[in-house]
């Protein structure tokens, strides 16, 4: 670890503090401007920072597969239809937008993922 990352510490008591790592002793870790001693703590994670693009790439292909099913099983021409889509024109175009929909939602899934840097008995 190094100063200025971004850590969360959680403690014997059941309290967690999230702060910004300074420094640390054998004795004691000091994040943000608190310092607690290492009797008092359970565990230390580092945040590290990616992973949104891969959230939005899953997004994006479950929200594709999605839609192209219920496009695919919506589309097909019937006697008399004044409008007729394939099957598969109908898929690509509810999938495309399934596709932005589920691109979207993946944007907005928080990327925090923690190391565990520490583990107290």
């Amino acid at each position: 670890m190094k100063p200025g990352d971004k850590v969360r510490i959680s403690l014997k008591s059941g309290k967690s503090l999230t702060g910004l790592f300074r420094n640390w002793t054998p004795e004691a870790i000091t994040a943000g401007t608190l310092t607690v001693t290492r009797g008092e703590v359970k565990k230390v994670e580092r945040f590290r920072q990616g992973g949104r693009l891969k959230h939005v790439g899953i997004g994006a292909l479950i929200g594709f597969g999605g839609g192209f099913a219920i496009g695919a099983a919506a589309g097909g021409c019937h006697p008399n239809d004044l409008l007729c889509i394939g099957r598969g024109p109908a898929g690509a175009i509810v999938g495309g937008a399934g596709l932005v929909v589920g691109a979207a939602v993946g944007a907005l899934v928080p990327a925090h993922r923690t190391d565990a840097i520490y583990e107290g008995p």
